[in-house]
């Protein structure tokens, strides 16, 4: 989500509308999935051996030109001064599936049918890491209030699609950040310019992923 209108930042509408993060509401899914897993049949091999919980981080961005990750560069090459150091933004969304049994690969096959359009989009499975090629500063927005789009997706995997081995659902952007400029100058900027135009600071979060 862009900043909205203040002294020193832009009213622009880049509605990061998939950027979220639900922290709130981890208690309610687990409680859920144990619900779910006390009842019937009993506990599950995995329960029962004690395995720990995986998590499916899904990357998925446009094949097509995306005019949002556009509009931001433009404006921070045109009205922010940014003109001289970055090479372009691109955006990713992100989902963060937390399991608690099931083959992690399968069940990323499954949700990403359900969560990935491939007519126009392409993605990326990384399981129980979150990594990022070389050549850009990613920068992770998400809500850290709560995330009404986010518990939604849980909601969806788990009682209308069936996968109740889903804990907890996080959404949020990844803003990638080109630049001309080697670390440390080019976190710099990235963290000036997420905290001038990609995040409201009452509702959002950013995070640095990864240095050039």
């Amino acid at each position: 989500m862009l900043m909205e209108s203040d002294s020193e930042h832009l009213d622009v509408d880049v509605d990061a509308g998939v950027d979220s993060d639900i922290d709130t509401g981890v208690d309610e899914g687990i409680g859920a999935g144990v619900a779910d897993v006390g009842a019937g049949a009993g506990v599950s091999a995995d329960v029962a051996s004690g395995r720990k919980n995986q998590k499916i981080n899904l990357r998925v961005w446009l094949k097509i030109p995306d005019a949002e990750a556009a509009t931001v560069k433009n404006t921070l090459v045109r009205r922010l001064g940014f003109g001289k150091v970055l090479e372009d933004v691109k955006k990713e969304r992100l989902f963060s599936i937390e399991i608690d049994s099931g083959d992690p690969e399968e069940m990323a096959r499954s949700f990403a049918k359900e969560l990935v359009n491939e007519n126009k989009e392409s993605h990326k499975v990384l399981i129980d890491t979150l990594e990022f090629e070389e050549g850009y500063v990613p920068v992770k927005v998400a809500l850290h209030i709560e995330d009404g789009e986010a518990i939604s997706t849980r909601e969806r995997l788990r009682n209308r699609l069936g996968f109740k081995n889903v804990v907890n659902v996080k959404k949020a952007t990844v803003w990638k950040l080109y630049f001309s400029l080697l670390r440390p100058e080019a976190e710099m900027n990235a963290r000036e310019i997420a905290e001038k135009l990609l995040i409201n600071p009452h509702k959002d979060t950013y995070e640095i992923l990864m240095s050039l």
